[in-house]
């Protein structure tokens, strides 16, 4: 099995949701488990060795690149959909949107899972 967790909040709130994902870890017993988190908070990796995998949205960076005047304003549309299409082609069997926010919702329903 594997599940992707989409925790796009603070830092905080990512240290605070190591109780839940234990909690998942044993209710789902050998799954593979991903996090997509901001790239900001990279370094708490260490902190979550029950992740398989880190997949990272580029918040800052394509924010940056909106807010540039010369910058091409749609390779930050690009950039999610490369990463979308990347999540999609890992066929989760589940998915959970532990972020509580507008933005979380709209991905999750771009998100494909049975």
């Amino acid at each position: 099995m594997k599940i992707l967790i989409v925790s796009l909040l603070r830092v905080g709130d990512l240290l605070m949701q190591k109780h839940l994902l234990s909690s998942l870890s044993l209710k789902y017993s050998g799954a593979q488990v991903h996090f997509l988190v901001h790239r900001e908070f990279e370094g708490v990796r260490s902190f979550f060795p029950e992740v398989e995998q880190f997949h990272f949205f580029e918040r800052k960076r394509w924010f940056k690149q909106i807010s540039q005047p010369n910058e091409n304003l749609l390779r930050p549309l690009t950039e999610l959909k490369s990463l979308l299409d990347k999540l999609n082609y890992e066929k989760f069997d589940l998915i959970l949107n532990w972020t509580h926010q507008k933005g979380s919702a709209a991905l999750m329903e771009l998100l494909r899972a049975p």
